[in-house]
């Protein structure tokens, strides 16, 4: 028969206790350790969710936009066509409307007085020219809407005459 100590019995409950406490030391940690490699996981995966999320909806939002923009710039497009034929046209009519000013009844000087230039003015006027003896040398700007108002040449040019800056001069060609 093997020999037990008295003792024994408590040695061997003490280890069993101590073993016990040992396994659920160990326990914790493995539980500890699993739960922060899960939240880890679970953040990285939530990060990459929303980062999807993210890119799906700036996708989507960036579809709208372009869809959006073609839209308006297709409609604007067409309202600059219209605006450009249309100030085309008042272009046109208002060439045409300075070449024929001089023969209206309203026109205040003698039309064979008149000389067409185009630009930077429209008209020069030799008032009394044509009975033999000039008055007055006039340059005249038509404008024919009522919104029309004089381009920076004109001005300066109003300005140059309104400065007396204005001389008469003979070229010889030298023949």
């Amino acid at each position: 028969m093997v020999f037990m100590p008295d003792y024994f019995p408590a040695v061997l409950i003490g280890t069993v206790i101590i073993l016990f406490c040992y396994i659920v030391w160990l326990h914790g940690r493995i539980e500890n350790r699993a739960r922060k490699k899960f939240d880890a996981w679970y953040h990285e995966e939530m990060q990459r969710m929303e980062e999807w999320r993210r890119e799906e909806i700036s996708g989507i939002v960036q579809e709208k936009a372009t869809i959006l923009f073609l839209r308006w710039q297709k409609d604007e497009e067409e309202k600059i066509r219209k605006d450009a034929i249309k100030r085309s046209h008042a272009v046109v009519k208002g060439r045409i409307t300075e070449q024929f000013i001089p023969f209206l009844e309203t026109f205040p000087y003698n039309p064979r007085d008149a000389r067409f230039i185009g630009t930077p003015v429209d008209l020069i006027i030799f008032d009394g020219l044509s009975e033999g003896a000039c008055r007055e040398v006039v340059f005249l700007e038509v404008k024919t809407g009522p919104g029309a108002v004089l381009s920076r040449r004109e001005r300066d040019l109003r300005e140059c005459i309104r400065k007396k800056n204005v001389s008469y001069q003979v070229f010889h060609t030298g023949r």
